[in-house]
This record gives structure tokens, sequence and C-alpha cells, in this order.
């Protein structure tokens, strides 16, 4: 496992600007919130988080044609380079589609009477304001960084150079959160500051297109000549996985809204508070997961079964022994953490916690499968398995809330996890087709198990010194190799 580590140095350095990207969001939510108070003040605070979450809503909609066209790039790129060419004219002509489409959205809603309904304040005050033109320019900006972002620098991506796709994103990342930080310094005017934005990122766009001619052996260029209904055949398929897509977005932000619904308003801030804590570990799962994905393509164009289930299964080794050794050294500390991070206004439910946290060790695992099918673009599967989890959850979060159970908020959430990994080790078989990797899944699946059970144990005992002993076992058979593949 080591060794195999040692000689992956993009990989490592893949992970070292994922880490960074993860330092820069926590910057961006420290200084954002006060720089936007001190100088727009709370009302137009207020309104530009609007208009950005409408912009990130329109912006979602082609979150699935973007990434239907990256991945068939990337595994064709291993069959046919031929036909890759003619995939990047298909994807660019998509592109200029969906372009236009999503600011043909963004024009009607920016029409003063329409967003007087959403913002519930006169036509006047929201001309006063440039509402109009702040979310015009807001979207042109974040759809020309998603495009450079999850296109044009994911051509990196096919010839193993997935690290320069992550530290350009990340380096684009900087320049829109100090454009944005500088702008409303300045001036003090969210008109100049979406202004600012939008050119910003369109300079940075029209870099990577002219930085990508002489790094990538493919012919590219955004003005050519596009057939766009062969452009439209393609975007039919990738309906499924638009459509995936924006039911993941439903489960990342939407579950607040059906925790008010079926528990009473005072427990939202206890279900969001505590999921930001667990979910927290998450962003190491997806550091680690992210730059294994191209050569997975890679071995999946080439059918190489036994070089993806090897990966997998050394990932699993890591991330999963990380997680299960920080929950379990924070445990002690989470009460006083949670207390001083809350300012003691909401009070910790340890059952609430340990049953989130199962469900992120569950969610850490089929990260692995998630990930393979939306970049092999199984679509189908990936829909069947974001339908199945979010409306279990859903339903559990009903059944429970109505019953005013607290703890059932994690055990909802964790039902989900629990059903849709399983889909998951239905299905896999279609694709593995060897016994040895569905063995090998189920090894590595195996601490999973038993660190949930030794959660639920402390969760209702909360006996520290028993959940130790016992988890310093599923370490040591997560980490010993010999152990854990040991043959039948």
């Amino acid at each position: 496992m080591i060794s195999f580590l040692k000689n992956k140095s993009n990989y490592l350095k893949s992970v070292k600007w994922g880490g960074f990207s993860i330092v820069l969001v926590f910057l961006k939510q420290i200084l954002l919130v006060p720089v936007f108070l001190t100088t727009l003040g709370k009302e137009n605070y207020a309104f530009w988080l609007i208009i950005s979450s409408i912009a990130l809503m329109i912006r979602a909609l082609s979150l699935g044609q973007l990434n239907y066209f990256s991945n068939s790039i990337n595994l064709s790129y291993h069959i046919d380079t031929n036909d890759t060419d003619s995939i990047i004219t298909r994807a660019q002509g998509a592109n200029v589609i969906f372009f236009g489409i999503q600011m043909l959205i963004g024009f009607i809603i920016s029409f003063p009477v329409i967003l007087s309904s959403v913002f519930d304040l006169d036509v006047a005050i929201l001309q006063e304001k440039n509402a109009s033109l702040c979310l015009l320019f807001l979207l042109f900006g974040r759809l020309m960084f998603q495009h450079c972002s999850l296109f044009v620098l994911r051509l990196f991506e096919p010839i193993s150079m997935i690290e320069k796709t992550i530290k350009w994103r990340v380096l684009g990342e900087l320049l829109d959160f100090s454009v944005t930080i500088i702008v409303i310094t300045l001036t003090k005017s969210l008109l100049f500051t979406c202004i600012g934005i939008a050119i910003s990122n369109f300079l940075y766009t029209t870099f990577i297109y002219n930085f990508l001619k002489n790094k990538i052996p493919f012919n590219y260029s955004l003005f050519k000549k596009y057939n766009f209904v062969e452009s439209l055949v393609d975007l039919k398929k990738s309906f499924s996985l638009t459509v995936s897509f924006i039911i993941e977005k439903v489960y990342e932000v939407g579950l607040n809204l059906v925790v008010v619904q079926v528990y009473t308003n005072g427990l939202l801030p206890l279900f969001s508070t505590t999921r930001v804590l667990s979910n927290s570990s998450l962003s190491v799962s997806n550091i680690l997961a992210i730059p294994l994905m191209p050569n997975i393509q890679k071995q999946f164009a080439l059918k190489n079964e036994s070089a993806i289930t090897q990966q997998m299964v050394i990932f699993w080794r890591i991330s999963t022994s990380m997680i299960i050794f920080v929950i379990t050294a924070g445990l002690p500390f989470f009460p006083y953490l949670f207390n001083t991070w809350t300012a003691g206004k909401i009070d910790l439910n340890i059952t609430l916690m340990c049953f989130l946290f199962m469900a992120i060790v569950f969610q850490n695992y089929a990260i692995m499968f998630t990930e393979f099918f939306k970049k092999t673009n199984l679509s189908k599967e990936i829909l069947t398995y974001n339908i199945l989890k979010v409306s279990l959850t859903i339903i559990g979060l009903a059944f429970f809330g109505f019953n005013n159970i607290i703890e059932g908020m994690g055990i909802a959430i964790f039902i989900g996890e629990l059903c849709g990994l399983t889909y998951f080790f239905i299905i896999i078989r279609r694709t593995f087709s060897s016994k040895d990797s569905y063995r090998k899944f189920f090894m590595a699946f195996l601490p999973v198990i038993l660190f949930s059970i030794t959660l639920i144990y402390y969760a209702y005992t909360e006996k520290y010194l028993i959940l130790v002993l016992g988890n310093i076992f599923i370490l040591t058979l997560s980490l010993v190799p010999n152990i854990l593949n040991r043959k039948k």
C-alpha cells in the first residue's frame, strides 16, 4: 500500500492541491461574511446570498452535461484518439447550447417583476440596487468558471495530468475569491463586485484556453463550426446524469427543508450544525478519491478489472482507517468543541452525532462506486442509487419526525446510505465479473460494518474504553493487507 503511493507522485501532488482547496474554502467561510457585512450591511448581504443562490441553481443545470462529455473524452482517448476530437467538437457545441439556455433563464428571472417575487421587495428598490445587472454579471462569471473547471481543465485527465486540473482549478478559485474581496472592499458596490467576478473569470477562462493549446494532444477550439444536431443527440444521452446531479444537490441542501417540515424549527440548527461536523471528514475522502478517477477510467476502457479493484481497495483501507482514527480520537472532545463552536446555544445530541458518523463511514465507502459510475457514464445506475437513497432518507425523516425521535434524523440518513450501498453491491456484479473482486470489496467493507457496531454501542452506553479497544482491532484489520486479503 505505501509503495503504491510512493510511485504515484502525480497522485500525491493532486492530494496536495486538494488540501489547498479545503484551506481556501475555509478562508472563504471565515472572511467573506465579515467583509460583506462591514462593507454592504446586513440587508445587502442577504441580497448577495439570494442572487448567489439563483446563480448556483441555474449553474447546476449543466453539471450532468459537462461531466458526461468530459467522461466520454477520457474514456475514448484510451481506445480511439480520432474519436476523441469528434467528441470534443460535439461537447463544445453542447456547451454553447447550454450556456445560451442558462443565460436566457437568467435574463428572464432578472426582470424586476420576477425578482420582486423572489426578494419580496418593491421593483423600485431592486432597480435602485441594479438587481438585474448584478444577477446577469454574476451568472456569467459563474458559468465561465464552471465551464473552465469541469470541461476545459479536465482535458488534462486523459494524459494522466489530473494534478494540473486540480492545481489550476484551485488557482482559479483563489483568483475569484481575491477579486471578490478586493473589489467589494474598494468600491463597496455589489454591482461592481459582480462585474469584477464576470471579467476575472472571463480572463481566467481565456488564459486557460490559450495555456492548454500546447499542453494537450487534442484538436480543440472555442470558435469552430459546430454540428448542433449531433450535440443535441449526445445531450439526450446525458439526461440521466443531469437529473442525478440535481438530486444530489437536493440531498446536500434540501434535507434542511424536510427537517423543518417534520420536526420543529428549533431542531434545525442542531441537525444542520451536527451534520456539518460529521461531513467535514468527507472532504478528505474526496481529496483521496477524485485523483484516482482518470486512471480508473483508463483501466475501465481497457477492461482491466483487477487494476480497478486494486485502486479501490487501497483507497478504502486508507480512508476508512483515517476516518475511524479521527472519530475515535475526537469523540471525547467533540462535545466541548461543539459547545464552543455554537457558543453554548445548541446542545449536542451524542446519539444523533454517532448515527451521522455511521452514515459518513458508509458514504465514504460508497464514494468509490458513485464516482466510478459517474466517471464511466453509467448514468442509469447512479440515478437509481440517488433516487433510492434520497427517497428513503426523506421517508425516514418523516417517520421519525412525526414521532419526535431526535436521533431519528441521523438514523434516517444512515438508512438511506445503507440501502444505497446495498443496491451498489447488487449491481456491481454486472461490471465486475470476477468473484475475487467481489470478495475484496466485501473484505474492505468489513471494517465499516464493525465500526458501525462499536459506534452504536457507544451511542447508547458512552463507554469509551470499549470503543477504543474495538476500533484498535478494526484498524488492524483495515491496515494489514495479509489479514484483510487472506485467502480462504
